[in-house]
């Protein structure tokens, strides 16, 4: 009968551990240029439990289905709606200012530090 407890035990514990890693933010390092030209390099992380994503110490609400992870921004009174393909990780940003939207204001590639080459 210990034996049992014993199994049942490692196995709730093994259980608990694997939703504590689903749970966990993800770290993203993403590369893209901006429609100036401009080098982009950033890491950020994404929260799938808590719907959120910290860029640069700013924390953002997410929308997320299947496909996508959508967020809004804003620098130096600016906005910013990025979306990142979760199955690509291809990321997109549209710049709006003014009432007017600026799509593909930024392109980029994001990806899990198990990508890196070197």
């Amino acid at each position: 009968m210990n034996k049992k407890i014993l199994q049942f035990s490692f196995l709730a514990v093994a259980l608990l551990f694997g939703q504590a890693s689903w749970s966990a933010a993800s770290k993203l390092y993403c590369q893209g240029v901006y429609e100036s030209g401009e080098l982009l390099q950033i890491v950020i992380d994404i929260d799938i439990t808590n719907k959120q994503i910290i860029t640069a110490n700013k924390v953002s609400p997410i929308a997320l289905d299947d496909f996508n992870i959508i967020w809004a921004s804003e620098a130096n009174g600016v906005q910013f709606e990025s979306i990142l393909n979760r199955w690509t990780g291809e990321l997109s940003a549209t710049m709006i200012q003014n009432n007017q939207a600026n799509p593909n204001f930024l392109r980029g590639l994001c990806e899990t530090i198990d990508k890196r080459k070197f």
